[in-house]
Formats: C-alpha cells, structure tokens, sequence
C-alpha cells in the first residue's frame, strides 16, 4: 500500500478568537502543510509573501526559512508537519489558493482533536488523514481542476468503467442538471463527457483484448458497450486498428 506521509511531528487544528501569534523566521527541518478553515494569516517562505484565506493553503519543504506575521483577525487553521517516505514525491506549489474542499473539510471533521494525543491511535489517524488529503490535492493537480464536481465525475466514471454510463447517470450522482453536467465537463475538461468515458472504455479494452483470452464480444460486453457492432466502429476509429487486427498482435 502506497503512502506519502511518514512521520506526524505535530498537529494542531484550531481557532484563535484572537489573533495568530507571530512564528519567527527560522528554517525548518521537516514539511509543513497548513490551510486555513476561517479568517487569513500572512506567511514568508524564503523571500516569497502570501496571505492565505479560507481554504487556501501554505507549504514549506524542508530548508524553507518559514515566518509568520502576527496577525489581525481571528483564525481557524489546521497544520501538520511531517516527514514523508523515501520514494514520495509532492508536486506542489509554496501556495495552494483553494484547494481545500467540502470532502478535505468533512475528512478533518471527523477528526475533532485539537491536537496530538498518545491515546486511541490519534497518531495513526491524523497520518491517514494527512494521506487522504494530499492525495485528493494531487489529484486534483493531475486533472488541472480545482472543481470538486469534476474530480467526482472522473472519480466516479473510473469506478463504473465496466458498466453502461450515462450522462444521467452521471448527472444525478453530481447533484446537477443534465445540461450542466455536460457543459461543466467540456469547460474542464476540453472534452465532451461521452467522448471520455469511452476513452476509458477503450483503453481498458485494449488492456483485455492484449492480456486475456476472451472473445471480442466478451471484450465489449465486460466494458459496457451492449452493441458489439458500434464498439468494434470506435475501437478502430479510436486505435486505427481493428479489434481483430489488435488481437493478432498478441
């Protein structure tokens, strides 16, 4: 199972109904992930300055000379600082305007402590909170979409892969109209909603048609195209081959 956060040195989540105390400027030794839940702080990483609001977000590397400003308002913060694995890599910018979500805030919801306790494997907990949390911001990099509808259409598209897809389907599980569905989707995505579910369709296809011993009819069928004749239409049109002729290639 694949993590990104090691170590948790420390966690705080709270609210200061007065304002956040200055940090003084010193270099830090481990990362720093901190977003803000209500009000705004003013941080420095190196000589770079952002004011971070709510659901912005502020990360320092390793090295980063890290100060904060006293500030002027009252504030409800969450910050971890942790140590990662040796293999993991962290795509991200000093500052994260938005990129804490209604499902980010749910995740630290369930998670009430204000801070660290050496009781009931809070340690444990806030680790795979802090993973689950990193992973939705990656993903979120990935698609080049800050949308939380868009990243659980595609979410959701990956998990029915296998079954017939609809934009009504689609739709209704977003909560959204049809018709915005489908315009959200292209703004986002530059593509139509049909065209990449059937991208995802087809490559998974190809996968089957090149890794297993099944009939090309089961092929279709096992990715949710009922009519074999318009998936065989596509599948070339798509590859440039036939599904036949993919076969042979085996």
């Amino acid at each position: 199972m694949y993590y990104i956060a090691d170590e948790i040195r420390h966690y705080c989540n709270i609210s200061l109904p007065y304002c956040a105390p200055i940090v003084e400027t010193e270099p830090i030794s481990y990362y720093d992930f901190t977003f803000m839940l209500e009000g705004h702080m003013t941080y420095r990483a190196n000589t770079n300055e952002y004011v971070i609001g709510k659901n912005d977000a502020i990360f320092f590397r390793p090295g980063t000379l890290r100060f904060r400003k006293e500030g002027t308002t009252p504030v409800r913060y969450v910050s971890f600082n942790f140590s990662v694995k040796n293999d993991a890599r962290l795509p991200f910018d000093e500052y994260m305007p938005g990129c804490i979500t209604s499902s980010i805030r749910k995740i630290i919801s369930a998670f009430p402590q204000s801070h660290l306790t050496p009781n009931f494997h809070a340690k444990e907990k806030c680790a795979n909170m802090l993973n689950y949390i990193l992973f939705e911001i990656m993903d979120a990099t990935e698609f080049k979409s800050g949308n939380e509808h868009i990243r659980k259409i595609l979410a959701y598209i990956d998990e029915h892969t296998g079954e017939h897809i609809s934009l009504a389907d689609v739709s209704q599980f977003v909560n959204l109209s049809p018709e915005y569905t489908s315009l959200l989707f292209k703004k986002e995505m530059k593509i139509t909603l049909t065209e990449y579910i059937n991208d995802k369709k087809l490559s998974l296809a190809k996968e089957l048609i090149l890794g297993r011993e099944m009939s090309l009819s089961d092929v279709a069928s096992y990715v949710g195209f009922e009519n074999y004749n318009y998936f065989s239409r596509i599948f070339k049109r798509h590859f440039g081959v036939s599904a036949q002729n993919m076969k042979n290639f085996r």
